[in-house]
C-alpha cells in the first residue's frame, strides 16, 4: 500500500505561488518593433516546351468543357422557357374554352326556360284564344254516349261496300 505524503502536495503549492505573477500586476508594453517584410517579385519559372504545350492543351480542354456546359445550360434554360410559354398558351386557351362552355350552359338554361314558357298550358290556351279565335268549351256542348254493341274494324280498300 502506498503511503500518502501530504507534505509533497504542500511543497508543490508553495513553489507555484512563488513563481506565479501577481494577479493585479501591470505589464509594460512591449518594446520590440515588428518588422514588416516588403513584397518582392517572384521570378517566373522557366517552363519547357512540352510542359507549356501540355498546359495549353489542359486549358483548351477546360475551355471546351466550360463552353459545352454553357451550351447545355442555355439549351436547358431555353427549353424551360419554351415549355412555360406553351403552358401559358394552353392555360389561356383552356380558360377561353371554359368561358365558352359557361356561356353555352347559360344559353341552354335560357332556351329551356323559353321553351317551357312557350309550351305551357297557359301559353297554348292564350295562343288558341287570341290568335286562332277559339273559345273554351261549355258544359252544354259536351255529350256522352254509350255503345252497347261490339266494336268493329272496317278496312277501306278504296271501294264502298254496301
Amino acid at each position: 500500500m502506498r503511503a500518502y505524503n501530504a507534505n509533497a502536495a504542500l511543497d508543490i503549492n508553495v513553489q507555484r505561488r512563488q513563481t506565479a505573477a501577481p494577479k493585479h500586476a501591470i505589464t509594460p508594453p512591449s518594446t520590440t518593433k515588428h518588422v514588416v517584410a516588403t513584397p518582392h517579385l517572384v521570378p517566373q519559372k522557366l517552363v519547357s516546351e512540352n510542359t507549356s504545350s501540355a498546359q495549353v492543351r489542359e486549358s483548351a480542354k477546360s475551355a471546351t468543357k466550360i463552353i459545352v456546359l454553357s451550351v447545355l445550360l442555355l439549351a436547358m434554360f431555353s427549353t424551360l422557357v419554351f415549355e412555360r410559354v406553351q403552358l401559358l398558351k394552353l392555360n389561356t386557351e383552356a380558360a377561353k374554352i371554359e368561358q365558352r362552355i359557361s356561356d353555352a350552359k347559360s344559353e341552354t338554361v335560357r332556351l329551356e326556360s323559353e321553351f317551357n314558357s312557350l309550351f305551357s298550358i297557359d301559353s297554348i290556351e292564350k295562343y288558341a284564344e287570341e290568335e286562332l279565335g277559339m273559345v273554351k268549351r261549355q258544359k252544354y256542348q259536351v255529350r256522352f254516349f254509350t255503345n252497347d254493341s261490339e266494336d268493329e274494324v272496317v278496312i277501306y280498300d278504296g271501294h264502298i261496300n254496301e
